[in-house]
């Protein structure tokens, strides 16, 4: 039985980053962000990224104030 240690935690599975997102290690703390890839936007939390397409938001209000309430979470203004 041998273990391998791996150094970058979004080589396996994507980090649990939604398939729709992009994975960033940050090797010195080993914290893992989900962004999500260009066209789709996060509509779960900070914590829990969920990507979905622009298409799939219902409308461009809707995705303005998910936009706006992700930026107040994540503490910008």
């Amino acid at each position: 039985f041998s273990s391998r240690l791996i150094s970058d935690s979004c080589q396996v599975k994507n980090g649990n980053c939604d398939p729709n997102a992009i994975c960033s290690h940050e090797s010195t703390s080993n914290a893992v962000t989900c962004d999500c890839k260009i066209g789709y936007v996060n509509v779960g939390s900070s914590s829990k990224v969920i990507c979905k397409g622009e298409s799939d938001v219902d409308s461009i209000e809707t995705f303005i104030s998910l936009h706006v309430m992700c930026r107040r979470m994540s503490g910008q203004q």
